[in-house]
């Protein structure tokens, strides 16, 4: 593991494969660490052709620390924002997505893969909406669609939207069809049950959505 400056943080990061290769950026979700990424799992990637990257996000892992900042009440941000009320935080999702930009800057890299669980899923919607120059495809595991970006002007977010109508759907063989239709050129991939991606835990009737280029 190495650690690097970016964005005016420090980010703690690992890195798998070949620099030649197409780069991949892997987004934990909330509070993860780099090692959420199972490392069969990144040499799997690796394997397949990627430069694999995996990393602690702000707040996480061996990244800087927001310490002063206390710990977040979650549930009074989320009443906060169902009664329409503005929620103060050190940071945002889009900090966090200028993070990721900022270490593939770091390490030389102009254009990589970028794929997202959780919370992660949602900073990766983020990257392609502020940095669409900056990423090649974009996987989202297990994620909802930025409230930020649903409150964006349609044409603004259009691509976004689709994506959270999906993420909504329930994840069977009669939905399939329908998903096709919503996301026409999207690459819909259903992940397998009971396979490792990370935590030594499986997924279940999980989606890889593959944005069109």
């Amino acid at each position: 593991m190495a650690h690097i400056q970016a964005n005016g943080i420090g980010i703690e990061y690992e890195t798998f494969g070949c620099r030649s290769n197409p780069a991949l950026l892997l987004i934990a979700g909330n509070g993860a660490q780099l090692l959420f990424w199972e490392t069969e799992f990144c040499k799997m990637l690796e394997e397949a052709g990627f430069f694999v990257i995996r990393f602690d996000n702000r707040d996480a892992g061996f990244s800087t620390k927001f310490e002063e900042a206390g710990v977040p009440d979650f549930m009074a941000a989320i009443q906060a924002v169902m009664a329409g009320k503005a929620v103060e935080a050190p940071y945002s999702l889009n900090d966090m997505a200028d993070d990721c930009i900022g270490l593939l800057d770091a390490l030389g890299i102009e254009k990589a893969h970028i794929c997202g669980a959780s919370m992660g899923g949602m900073i990766a919607q983020v990257v392609a909406y502020r940095h669409p120059h900056g990423f090649a495809q974009q996987f989202a595991i297990d994620a909802t669609i930025p409230l930020n970006l649903r409150r964006m002007p349609l044409e603004l977010s259009h691509k976004h939207q689709l994506l959270g109508k999906a993420l909504q759907m329930r994840f069977d063989e009669n939905n399939m069809t329908s998903l096709s239709t919503m996301l026409p050129g999207w690459i819909i991939v259903k992940v397998p049950r009971s396979t490792q991606i990370h935590g030594g835990s499986t997924v279940d009737k999980c989606l890889i959505l593959f944005t069109p280029v």
